[in-house]
């Protein structure tokens, strides 16, 4: 990121708690320090949200994604993971600007839609304004905002919706890892082994091998069943 701010020592009673989330640590640790520069702001950060989960609710998430040509069940699934657990933070995401990106970001009520390489003072500003309950979207992409809406919002949204219900009904006696329960949200999407691998930016074969425990601790026979089984029953 670019240059930084000055800043004070923030209250913990009534500093905004600011959750940074990247599965790239350079980028995210960059982006925590910078952030926590600005007067009135707890800054922590972490890989992905299911690390995060239990403890303080943060009033802001900053979502980083680190992939350069866009991937949308990456995001997808990401905000799915927010809505679920912190429904009421104010999301930002940095990242990829193309037209499909923009579309899920508006239909899962993310406030500001900004570029990675978007300078530390932006991010504040933009952290700011959704405080404020105000957005903050590219002027170059806004001539573009009604059509995506009006083409996308129900796909988009059933995506984004369908993995955050997913969550909250999740049985507490599964005890899934982190990374297994983020394989378990895409193939629930019906998302093949080769796409959630590289939705994760990991192997196929690790997605493999995630699969079979997944299916061992939920005592599914199949991939199938491992699915009927992860949504709530009725």
């Amino acid at each position: 990121m670019g240059p930084q701010t000055p800043s004070s020592a923030p209250d913990a009673g009534t500093a905004a708690c600011v959750l940074v989330i990247s599965p790239n640590r350079l980028d995210r640790d960059c982006t925590k320090v910078a952030l926590s520069r600005a007067e009135g702001m707890i800054v922590d950060a972490c890989e992905h949200p299911g690390s995060r989960v239990g403890r303080r609710t943060p009033d802001v998430v900053v979502l980083q994604d680190p992939h350069h040509v866009p991937n949308l069940g990456w995001l997808t699934s990401q905000l799915g993971v927010i809505a679920a657990h912190w429904n009421d933070a104010h999301v930002l995401v940095l990242g990829s600007q193309n037209t499909s990106t923009l579309g899920i970001c508006l239909d899962a009520r993310v406030r500001a839609h900004l570029p990675r390489e978007s300078a530390p003072v932006q991010v504040i500003a933009a952290i700011r304004l959704a405080m404020s309950g105000l957005s903050l979207y590219p002027a170059s992409q806004l001539d573009q905002i009604g059509a995506l809406v009006r083409a996308n919002s129900a796909r988009v949204g059933s995506a984004v919706a369908a993995t955050a219900a997913h969550l909250r009904a999740r049985p507490a006696g599964l005890k899934l890892t982190a990374r297994q329960l983020d394989v378990l949200r895409l193939l629930v999407t019906g998302l093949a082994k080769k796409e959630v691998a590289k939705s994760l930016s990991i192997s196929e074969g690790a997605v493999q091998v995630h699969v079979r425990s997944i299916l061992k601790r939920i005592g599914a026979s199949n991939r199938l069943q491992s699915m009927d089984r992860s949504h709530p029953s009725g």
